[in-house]
């Protein structure tokens, strides 16, 4: 069962490379790298844009707490 297991990852895994190599071995390593750090830009504009959304939200809710919910005290000198 153990050796099952082990072939199956390892076919698995050469069928992956072959797969990259297949896919990306038609372009050149220059091509390659500007597609690469063209993903990795792409992915940190996205999640970057996703963070300052969900802190938008949150500074909403959080103003929405102050201004609502918490009461106002004022201190006369």
């Amino acid at each position: 069962m153990r050796t099952d297991i082990t072939s199956t990852a390892r076919a698995f895994k050469n069928y992956r490379v072959e797969l990259a190599n297949f896919i990306l071995g038609t372009f050149k390593v220059n091509t390659q790298l500007l597609l690469a750090f063209s993903i990795i830009i792409v992915l940190l504009i996205g999640f970057g844009s996703l963070a300052l959304s969900e802190v938008d939200a949150e500074n909403g809710h959080v103003t929405h707490l102050g201004d609502k919910k918490a009461p106002r005290r004022t201190i006369q000198v």
